[in-house]
C-alpha cells in the first residue's frame, strides 16, 4: 500500500491510478496531489521510515509535475505500473536501460 494514506495497491504488477485532473500540475509546490516517483537517491529517504522502495514504469504522457526542487529528482504522474520491490541499492535496475520500446502501452520503464 501507499505510505501515506495506505489505500492505494503498489504491490507488484499494480497499476494505481488518480484522476489526471486531480494531479498538481503546480512545479513549484514540491508536495502535493499526484502518484509520486523519485529518482533512487531521494526515495531511498523514505525507506528508512518503514516504507518499501518500488521501481516503477511511467509512460511520459502520465506525468503531469516534475517540482523544482530536489534537482529535478520526483515527479508526479496520475497512474504508473509497479514492476519491482528495491531492497537494496544492488536491485536499483542499474544495469536495465532507462527505456525500453516493447512495454505494455509503450511505457518507459524509470529506474526510481
Amino acid at each position: 500500500r501507499d505510505y501515506y494514506t495506505g489505500t492505494m495497491d503498489n504491490s507488484i504488477g499494480a497499476k494505481p491510478t488518480m484522476p489526471r485532473n486531480l494531479v498538481d500540475e503546480d512545479k513549484d509546490r514540491t508536495c502535493s496531489n499526484g502518484l509520486h516517483f523519485a529518482a533512487y537517491e531521494y526515495a531511498r529517504n523514505f525507506v528508512s521510515y518503514g516504507g518499501h522502495l518500488m521501481a516503477v514504469r511511467v509512460n511520459p504522457k502520465d506525468v503531469v509535475a516534475i517540482p523544482s526542487d530536489y534537482n529535478n529528482q520526483k515527479g508526479r504522474a496520475s497512474t504508473y505500473m509497479i514492476v519491482n520491490e528495491i531492497e537494496d541499492k544492488a536491485d536499483e535496475l542499474t544495469d536495465t536501460p532507462l527505456y525500453k520500446g516493447d512495454f505494455e502501452e509503450d511505457q518507459l520503464e524509470l529506474q526510481l
